[in-house]
């Protein structure tokens, strides 16, 4: 530890821990330096006044741009007396009416940056001019104000036209880390969303703004830098000509306004509707959320409470992939942005069918099970022939629709799909089978003018009934005839209109004839004889 006693008590310098930042001493903050430079081309003097008529104790704390100390070379003038040491504190007495002069960085050969905390037992005032007087350009000056009302927020103006280009100088007052919010405006007042801006604890950053701000490429405005935390901040503004010189541009602290930090979801699909979360502090009073652009979106049902607000957001299925800003506001104004990224639209997927077949002549209720089902307005089958479909309702994984199939629809498989605004989905296999056009009982007569019976459940031959009349020439001990009657396990199946069996086929001109052959054998002892007889029925 450096210490050295100057001008009669009036001034100590200290380096490497000599104590706390300002508050071993019991001194209270008396401004801040949000920029200093030195080393290199970079110079940068600090004046500490006191105007008042009591001798004031006062401490200077140098940080640098990671929150450490900042130890530098500095040569201490007061009252014509000069001292050079070098260390990242001074502290001392200035006399009433008196000056304080520090200059930084004379003979580092390399250039370091970071700002000056000032605690002092009474009012001061102050503030630093950094120079930079390199061989290649013309020696220029800017002027670093003491803040002594530092607050959560400030604007800072920049011009990044015709050639000129803004620096940007941003201080953390507060010892927690800080993610500072960054909200741009141009010189028409059109908004657009900044990047986030990281310091450490007491800690420092400087950067050209169409770099560290693209946005400001190209245009003039402001931006506002908020703490979320609600941590004070300091910054300054840089000038920067196109002829090689440089002035300060100062800055205009705010008080903690609505603010915003994330968002949740962070995307949203098109074509959908969620409950949007905006997360953040002072949102108590917030009445409106904002998205632009907005083509396409609407927003309802906000409502806030301190650190949170929630909408209900739609996203029309037509909005195109894109990213929008989001923010809100009260009667205390608009917060700032943050990104919110819009998805392509989903098709609609289904995986799965019920029932997945349906007879001729008949309703089905169809249901239809998949994903992104929520904005499907229609159900399409292919080929149609014969197939109306009728009262589709849909809800996110499922689609319900009446499906009339006709008696005159062809049988086979045929594709279903659903259709939402963002188009169609893939298709699934659904069956038209043969109807149960044919139920019911059926009779009429044979070639031999014989009775002869149906009967027809669900398409199916279940029972049948014929007479017989064997040739005349057979041997008079056989038997002259007979009646046939099906077993009670008895299913033919109707394919095509028709159906057959070894020893009875028939065909179905229409719903009410129908007309077929009968092959018969008779096979008893000294009596044998088959043959073929034909038959027509009408349907009972």
């Amino acid at each position: 530890m450096l210490k050295r006693i100057f001008c009669a008590g009036i001034f100590l310098a200290l380096m490497g821990g000599a104590s706390a930042w300002g508050q071993s001493t019991g001194l209270s903050r008396a401004g801040t330096l949000s920029h200093i430079a030195a080393g290199g081309p970079w110079d940068t003097m600090i004046w500490l006044i006191n105007n008042s008529t009591a001798t004031v104790n006062v401490e200077l704390d140098l940080h640098a741009d990671d929150g450490s100390a900042l130890t530098v070379p500095l040569t201490i003038t007061q009252q014509g007396a000069t001292q050079s040491i070098t260390a990242s504190k001074v502290s001392g007495q200035i006399a009433p009416d008196t000056a304080l002069m520090v200059d930084t960085g004379l003979t580092l050969a390399n250039t370091v940056t970071g700002w000056a905390d000032v605690f002092s037992s009474g009012p001061v005032s102050g503030f630093a001019i950094f120079r930079s007087n390199c061989s290649t350009c013309t020696p220029s000056e800017g002027t670093v104000p003491l803040q002594n009302s530092p607050l959560p927020a400030l604007v800072i103006p920049y011009d990044n036209t015709q050639g000129f280009v803004t620096g940007i100088a941003l201080a953390n007052l507060s010892t927690t880390a800080a993610n500072l919010t960054s909200t741009i405006w141009d010189e028409y007042g059109n908004r657009y969303g900044g990047s986030p801006i990281a310091i450490p604890a007491s800690g420092h950053t400087s950067f050209v703004a169409t770099t560290g701000l693209p946005a400001t490429t190209g245009n003039r405005g402001i931006v506002q830098f908020q703490n979320p935390t609600g941590g004070a901040i300091d910054g300054l503004g840089l000038r920067f000509s196109p002829y090689g010189t440089f002035t300060s541009v100062p800055t205009t602290p705010q008080a903690p306004g609505v603010q915003i930090a994330s968002l949740s979801p962070a995307s949203i699909q098109a074509g959908s509707t969620v409950t949007l979360t905006v997360n953040g502090s002072n949102l108590s009073g917030v009445t409106a959320l904002q998205l632009t652009p907005s083509t396409g979106i609407s927003v309802s049902n906000v409502a806030a409470s301190a650190n949170q607000v929630t909408a209900t957001v739609y996203v029309a299925a037509y909005v195109a992939a894109e990213t929008v800003n989001v923010s809100v506001s009260s009667a205390t104004g608009t917060s700032n942005i943050l990104p919110l990224a819009i998805q392509s639209p989903t098709l609609p997927q289904i995986t799965s069918l019920g029932p997945t077949s349906g007879q001729q002549g008949t309703s089905v209720t169809l249901t239809i099970n998949g994903s992104y089902l929520s904005g499907v307005t229609g159900v399409q089958v292919s080929p149609s022939t014969g197939i109306t479909v009728s009262n589709v309702r849909a809800s996110a994984t499922q689609v319900t629709a009446s499906l009339s199939i006709g008696s005159s629809a062809p049988i086979g498989p045929v594709s279903v799909s659903v259709s939402s605004l963002t188009g169609p989905s893939n298709t699934l296999t659904f069956t038209v089978t043969q109807g149960s056009i044919y139920d019911g009982h059926w009779a009429g007569t044979t070639s031999q003018t014989l009775p002869v019976s149906l009967t027809v459940t669900n398409n199916i031959v279940t029972a049948y009934s014929y007479g017989l009349s064997f040739p005349s020439t057979l041997p008079a001990n056989c038997p002259t005839g007979a009646t046939v009657t099906s077993g009670s396990a008895t299913a033919i199946s109707i394919s095509g209109g028709s159906f057959s069996t070894s020893s009875i086929s028939g065909w179905f001109q229409s719903t009410t004839a129908a007309n077929g052959s009968i092959k018969w054998t008779l096979s008893l002892p000294g009596c044998s004889a088959n043959g073929v007889v034909s038959w027509n029925a009408t349907k009972q």
